[in-house]
């Protein structure tokens, strides 16, 4: 499983829930992450995530990282926008907010899981799945998406390998 997550601030306290990488964590928007406990083992499994945002968020990929205390995790915010569109491309699943990276794996045929808490969600791509909190997008609505509800939409892809290209 290769993934791609996206950091970036002033999105709310986003939960992440990542299982394929042994690890679950809360990022507050200045980066501090809040909260770290390993999932229980039937979530598991393996993979690499590197972490998205550019080089603006660099200290909060780090962050991030240490916390997770997983060496499955790379900081890849240094890249440039070719690269990183490159990687979204070769990997099997992304996650992060309504963004340009979310577009860039759509459009490269990557499983896209969109974090839609107060923006509507994009219905133009296949690829792109949505996770809204309870109500659906509204102000605010990033804090209430549960690490339950993303590992709920992510699951049943997280076993699957995109086909090479």
């Amino acid at each position: 499983m290769t993934a791609v997550i996206q950091v970036k601030p002033g999105i709310g306290d986003v939960i992440w829930h990542l299982p394929f990488v042994r690890a679950i964590a809360a990022a507050a928007p200045d980066g501090q992450v809040t909260f770290f406990a390993p999932p229980t083992s039937a979530a598991r499994a393996s993979g690499t995530v590197f972490v998205v945002g550019g080089p603006a968020n660099d200290a909060r990929a780090e962050k991030f990282i240490s916390a997770c205390g997983s060496g499955q995790i790379v900081n890849a915010c240094g890249l440039r926008l070719i690269e990183t569109a490159a990687l979204l491309r070769l990997a099997d699943l992304f996650i992060g907010p309504s963004s340009g990276p979310l577009n860039l794996a759509a459009a490269g045929g990557t499983e896209a899981f969109g974090l839609f808490g107060s923006t509507p969600v994009l219905t133009y791509s296949r690829f792109i799945r949505a996770i809204v909190p309870k109500g659906g997008p509204s102000p605010g609505g990033m804090a209430r998406i549960t690490p339950a509800q993303v590992l709920e939409r992510i699951a049943p892809y997280l076993s699957r390998r995109k086909a090479p290209a």
